[in-house]
């Protein structure tokens, strides 16, 4: 093999190796966006379901000091849930 075509084929090759290194990271990144989207939802459905037993606990009567202590909410969280259903 003479001397331009070996530089041509090595060329060549590390021009596969970069794309092949692009199409990879394309992947991982499309993979953890997915995750992460995952992970987002799944927070907000923990988020939703804590609120709806806390509008429960609330109309059942109990004090805000416990309905914090069961579903994790926050004084603020609880306050404004109060608020919006005046």
């Amino acid at each position: 093999m003479s001397a331009d075509a070996m530089l041509r084929s090595l060329s060549d090759d590390s021009w596969r190796w970069i794309e092949q290194g692009r199409i990879e990271g394309a992947e991982r990144d499309r993979i953890s966006g997915l995750r992460n989207a995952e992970r987002k939802g799944e927070r907000n459905g923990r988020r939703k379901q804590a609120l709806s037993s806390a509008r429960n606990m609330l109309a059942d009567g109990l004090p805000l000091e416990k309905v914090v202590r069961y579903t994790g909410l926050s004084v603020e969280d609880l306050r404004a849930l109060e608020t919006s259903k005046a």
